[in-house]
């Protein structure tokens, strides 16, 4: 539980992280005749909203920095740039030179922008597949698909019986399930390139899968004859799962973004060992029992998928991930009448469709 209350933590965290951390920087390249303009001024005005903050003077390679607040810039905003530096002249000496021009609010905030003072060209825009999309900001959503567990390995170290250390006998056995799984996301974006965004995500997972074991591992041919051994059972159940993520996107086009995301991931999961009069339990005189153990369990998860923007701020997502648990020891009943101590090996694969909303950095 308190895991769990810590996944859901992360989540708030996320949220108040992705709202608040909006503050972006971009740039425009000052250029005369092609060649960069150091220490050129910009001054900028707006037909409408916020206006874009010019940081400094351009620096040698002709970049002014600009700063603007990608939750409340309009991207179909015009600006209006006055543009003022100093160029050389024919005659070795320098002039001043200022240049006026007009974009829009989705052309400042490229990072590609390009202004000659004396060619006199338009405003050089970025190429359509470098303009950022509608990538950058929170977003919200949910999903469905599959969750397919694996234990390659549920083996038995040790057997008590009375008090006494039993052998173990040599009953390697694994575990698998499989069913459907629901969820919700929250997660932040940041558009850092022309072509990539870094982001970060929280889910949580809701599911209820299980898996059945014959027999309880390790006692077959030892404490119980293999013919009696199979009365006995072992069932594994996962239920919740959650997650937070760091994500590395590639925009392939301004609508559809591959990435691979990767980070740390938690798993409820229930053991019950079923010991029978018919099996373990019967044939050595113990009372029959059912004994129940369950953790949450912290492990690694890594995958990859592909984002689609659709119509407005709505987007689709497939999305593929694997995570490892590690190895669970976990004890099942008493010494003092039969006490069975397990490594349990957990694996998770994952596969979803999803659907999300985003809330801030998208075209208005």
């Amino acid at each position: 539980m308190q895991k769990a209350r810590g996944a859901i933590a992360a989540l708030m965290v996320l949220a108040w992280s992705g709202l608040a951390w909006a503050i972006t920087d971009t740039s425009v390249t000052v250029t005369n005749e092609g060649q960069p303009v150091p220490e050129a001024k910009i001054s900028l005005t707006t037909s409408e909203g916020p206006t874009p903050k010019v940081v400094r003077k351009s620096d040698s390679s002709g970049r002014v920095p600009v700063r603007y607040d990608e939750k409340k810039v309009k991207r179909t905003t015009r600006v209006h740039l006055t543009v003022r530096a100093r160029v050389p002249t024919t005659e070795g000496r320098t002039r001043e030179v200022t240049r006026e021009v007009e974009v829009s609010m989705d052309a400042l905030i490229s990072g590609q922008l390009v202004i000659d003072l004396v060619g006199r060209a338009p405003p050089g825009v970025p190429p359509v597949t470098n303009v950022p999309g509608d990538w950058p900001g929170t977003y919200f959503g949910g999903g469905g698909g599959g969750r397919w567990t694996r234990c390659p390995d549920f083996d038995t170290v040790a057997i008590t019986s009375f008090g006494a250390a039993d052998r173990v006998g040599e009953d390697h056995q694994a575990c698998a399930s499989s069913g459907f799984r629901g969820s919700i996301m929250l997660g932040t974006n940041w558009q850092v390139a022309p072509n990539w965004i870094v982001g970060a995500e929280a889910d949580f997972g809701f599911g209820n899968t299980s898996g059945t074991i014959a027999g309880i591992p390790g006692t077959a041919n030892v404490v119980v004859p293999a013919a009696r051994a199979a009365s006995d059972s072992v069932n594994m159940k996962e239920g919740w799962d959650a997650g937070v993520r760091a994500r590395l996107g590639y925009l392939v086009t301004p609508a559809v973004m591959v990435f691979g995301t990767a980070g740390v991931a938690w798993q409820q999961a229930e053991v019950t060992m079923n010991c029978s009069a018919a099996g373990t339990c019967g044939f050595n005189g113990i009372a029959p029992f059912s004994a129940t153990n369950s953790a949450v369990l912290t492990g690694v998860s890594f995958g990859g998928g592909i984002d689609v923007k659709l119509a407005g701020n709505w987007s689709a997502r497939g999305e593929y991930r694997y995570a490892d648990y590690g190895t669970w020891r976990t004890t099942f009943g008493s010494p003092g009448t039969l006490a069975v101590t397990t490594d349990i090996r957990m694996r998770t694969h994952t596969a979803l469709f999803g659907l999300a909303y985003t809330f801030t950095g998208f075209r208005q």
